[in-house]
């Protein structure tokens, strides 16, 4: 288990809360947050719900603007081997997410993965727009 644990800082990173487990666990690592137009917190990571069954990926959380209220389940983004049937040795094989706009409507959630057990690494990316409300 790889639990994510949130805290909290009101006096610009002066001092923080006790690390605490949202509300909805979310299991990973190497998380990064982006925050939309909207004020719609993003928390990207390498998920590893799965991982007892040898799956790994990258999933995404959200949360309202203050951070309080996380969404349930991460959605998946990328879930490897299972996507593409090969059995990993162990080795997780997403990871490492970062997010940007790519203009004033549409972010871009990007990340490494690899989609077979002898081949090279690659760079792949969900594309998501934030409709106005």
């Amino acid at each position: 288990m790889a639990l994510m644990y949130l805290t909290r800082s009101t006096d610009s990173g002066r001092t923080w809360s006790k690390p605490q487990v949202p509300q909805q666990a979310m299991l990973g690592h190497s998380p990064a947050l982006f925050k939309t137009k909207s004020g719609m917190i993003v928390c990207a990571f390498r998920y590893i719900d799965d991982l007892d069954i040898g799956l790994a990926g990258v999933g995404f959380s959200t949360a309202d603007p203050d951070g309080t209220h996380w969404s349930g389940a991460p959605q998946v983004i990328d879930l490897t081997p299972a996507r593409l049937g090969w059995q990993s040795s162990g080795r997780m094989n997403s990871g490492y997410p970062t997010m940007d706009w790519i203009d004033d409507t549409c972010f871009m959630i990007v990340y490494h993965t690899r989609p077979g057990p002898d081949t090279p690494r690659e760079i792949e990316g969900a594309i998501y727009v934030e409709e106005s409300g």
